[in-house]
């Protein structure tokens, strides 16, 4: 937890690069970033399908204005129960963070990263840091991963 957000006490996701943004989680009210609207078919193993579609930010516009790195390989997606996903660079830039499913608005703990080119077991739900990584060839992606919440949820990373 970063200490803006032990200080405020509010809940926002971070955007982490040369620049870090902190957006409040009503997405919805930030300046500078259109919303955009896209389609992905997406099921949850124990609800079944979820459907759309789901209005976000665009995440490559957003790690653009953190400033991330030019070379980053994959974004590190980081969820309130400490969830943890590596997603390759290019999944991500086709990819939203969603505010809205359906046009009926998110909770903070429902915010997540969809796209195209990510399976819905992947799409971090109650995302609250973003990061690109620029990762070595022989480095696994997985090894940076925590697919697992946190045995304490309240517990934030």
């Amino acid at each position: 937890m970063t200490a803006e957000r032990e200080r405020t006490g509010a809940a926002y996701v971070e955007i982490e690069g040369e620049r870090q943004l902190l957006l409040p989680t009503a997405l919805d009210a930030c300046d500078g970033f259109e919303p955009v609207e896209i389609a992905t078919d997406m099921a949850c193993d124990d609800s079944g399908p979820i459907d759309g579609p789901w209005t976000g930010l665009d995440l490559g516009d957003l790690l653009t204005a953190a400033e991330s790195p030019p070379a980053a390989t994959h974004v590190l997606v980081t969820c309130r129960d400490g969830y943890r996903v590596c997603l390759d660079v290019t999944d991500a830039l086709s990819a939203v963070l969603a505010y809205r499913r359906d046009g009926d608005p998110l909770d903070p703990d429902e915010i997540r990263v969809v796209g195209p080119g990510i399976d819905s077991g992947r799409s971090a739900k109650g995302v609250v840091r973003i990061e690109a990584v620029a990762l070595d060839a022989g480095t696994d992606p997985a090894e940076l991963e925590a697919l697992e919440p946190a045995s304490d949820p309240a517990v934030e990373p």
